[in-house]
């Protein structure tokens, strides 16, 4: 630990602002205001149902973009498991309609249902947000 200290002492960085910073993200305050505006603005089961599925489907696919392109990439078929078979679009969309009538059919109950286990689990959406390391 003494050598982490001696190295950002080297670059001229305050260890007790380091720390500050460091609480301040902790407690989680930052977000306090963001958290406020969500909760006057929309209902507990809106935000714990519709926000994460929305959210949910939105980074699946943007994550999943950049391999999708990687598919139709010449250079990367050596990669493949399955080298001989290459993608077509049809197969992929195919795929893709799988995709989301699973992501509708079945993921979206679960998170619907989400919001009564959640609360029976002590969830709450009070303020002050608890530290990011406590789990109710």
């Amino acid at each position: 630990m003494d050598v982490v200290n001696a190295t950002l002492l080297e670059h001229g960085v305050d260890l007790a602002a380091l720390e500050a910073t460091f609480h301040e993200l902790n407690s989680l305050a930052f977000v306090e205001p963001y958290w406020q505006h969500m909760i006057t603005t929309y209902s507990p089961f809106t935000i714990v149902s519709i926000f994460t599925f929305v959210l949910h489907e939105a980074l699946y696919f943007t994550i999943w973009v950049p391999y999708l392109a990687l598919d139709f990439i010449p250079y990367f078929r050596k990669y493949k498991i399955q080298e001989n078979k290459p993608n077509t679009w049809n197969e992929t969309w195919r795929c893709v309609k799988h995709l989301i009538f699973s992501h509708v059919v079945i993921q979206l109950p679960m998170i619907l249902c989400s919001d009564w286990g959640l609360r029976q689990l002590g969830f709450t959406f009070d303020l002050p947000l608890p530290a990011a390391y406590v789990v109710p």
